[in-house]
Formats: C-alpha cells, sequence, structure tokens
C-alpha cells in the first residue's frame, strides 16, 4: 500500500501563518476592534504579523466566506455591515440545530455536566449590569449542553453561527431580555435534568427563536415568520 506522502515544509509553514492571521483577525472581530464598514489594511496586518500578504489574503478569504469581510475588487477589504435579515435567518438556522442538541444531551447527559450548568445559571442570575459577562455565561451554558449532545459537527456548525452573531451584537441584545431568557435557561435545564428529550428540544427551539425575534427585520421578510412557525410546529422529535 502507498504510504501518503509527507506534505512539503514550506507548506505547512503557509498553512499555519494563514491560521495565525485568521485567528488574529477574528479575534479583532469579535472584540469590536475592527468596526462594521472600517476598511483593513492588508499590508499594515502582513508587518504586524511579520509575513507576507499572501496568508493574510488566505485568511481574509476564509472571514470572507464565514461572513464577516467583504473583498471589493480593485477597492479594497472592509468588515461587513450584516443585514438584519441575514442575523435573523441565522438565529432560525441556530434554532433548528441547538434544539437537535439539546434532545440528544437530554438522553445521555451526566451529573457532573448538570452541576456546571446549575453553577452557570447561578452565575447568571447575579448579573445585573455586565452585559460581555452575562453573555460569555449564556454562550457557556449553551456550549456545555451542545458538548454533552457528543454531535460535533452539528457543533461546530453552531459555533461558527454563534461566532458572526456575536459581531453583530448578539449580546448586548440578549442582556436586554436577560429575566426572560434566564426563565428558558431553567425551563431548558429542568427538562435536561428530567431526560426528557422532547421538551429539551422543544424549550431550546421556542427559547432561541424567542431571541431571534429582537433581530427580526422592521419589515419582515415574506418567508420569515411561517419558518418560525414551521420550526416549531413541524419539527419531529425523537421518541
Amino acid at each position: 500500500m502507498r504510504q501518503p506522502q509527507e506534505q512539503p515544509q514550506s507548506v505547512n509553514s503557509r498553512s499555519r501563518k494563514r491560521d495565525r492571521a485568521y485567528q488574529f483577525l477574528k479575534q479583532l472581530l469579535l472584540e469590536g476592534e475592527l468596526q462594521p464598514g472600517v476598511a483593513l489594511d492588508v499590508n499594515a496586518i502582513a508587518s504586524e504579523l511579520a509575513m507576507s500578504r499572501t496568508p493574510v489574503l488566505e485568511a481574509i478569504s476564509l472571514l470572507e466566506r464565514e461572513g464577516f469581510l467583504s473583498v471589493v475588487p480593485q477597492v479594497g477589504v472592509f468588515v461587513r455591515i450584516t443585514p438584519s435579515e441575514e442575523t435573523y435567518q441565522r438565529m432560525i438556522a441556530r434554532a433548528a440545530l441547538e434544539g437537535v442538541l439539546a434532545a440528544r444531551a437530554a438522553q445521555q447527559i451526566d451529573p457532573r455536566t448538570l452541576a456546571e450548568l446549575q453553577s452557570l445559571l447561578e452565575q447568571m442570575d447575579e448579573q445585573s449590569s455586565d452585559s460581555l459577562t452575562y453573555g460569555a455565561l449564556n454562550r457557556d451554558f449553551h456550549r456545555l449542553i451542545h458538548q454533552a449532545a457528543c454531535l460535533p459537527v452539528i457543533r461546530d456548525l453552531i459555533d461558527q453561527l454563534w461566532d458572526t452573531l456575536e459581531y453583530t451584537g448578539y449580546s448586548k441584545q440578549l442582556f436586554t431580555s436577560r429575566q426572560a431568557s434566564q426563565r428558558e435557561h431553567k425551563a431548558i435545564f429542568a427538562a435536561l435534568c428530567a431526560h426528557d428529550p422532547h421538551r429539551a428540544r422543544t424549550l431550546m427551539e421556542q427559547h432561541v427563536l424567542r431571541v431571534a425575534e429582537l433581530f427580526a427585520p422592521t419589515e419582515p421578510l415574506a418567508s420569515s415568520k411561517p419558518a418560525t412557525q414551521q420550526l416549531t410546529r413541524q419539527t419531529r422529535h425523537p421518541d
């Protein structure tokens, strides 16, 4: 049997540089250091990272596909301004995927994870003025449920959606309805404790869809309302 050929060191080095540029830019985007509409100076970024333009441009291409950046030929690279309609649709997609993971998690979640979720709920109850801390705790709560489901492909899809939502100011919007969110979190937690996949899935879908309404466009898309109704009403649940 033919043995796989080892990639040349130059290819591996280029890949590492691209990944480093990607992580550098994505962190700036998620932390709000690069605001929507701002133009990126590719030469300055390459100089700061001590690399050529090529891996930086490759990283920019990845971030463009993820919805963070916009590349205008012969003009430049800009931090993308995300339309509210797109954010709304990403939330609808997240609701469907998180419902699947909540149902699976309810079937197999262990006492240690339940204890960690309980601790996160208590910490979120104590947050009355810090939207960033609440947002981080909220993501940790959801992430623990995702991990308990042991479905890594779906989990990675949700992580990508969530990163894009964080970039649009998701945490600050979520904080405005934290009391409702906490009630819903506790209901989801109770369903997980009861190992009830049907209820865990339904509650998770309803929770994310309610938050989605915070991002609903002022003039709803023709298909938006039926999509949310259909997701809650027609999604099949595990036995």
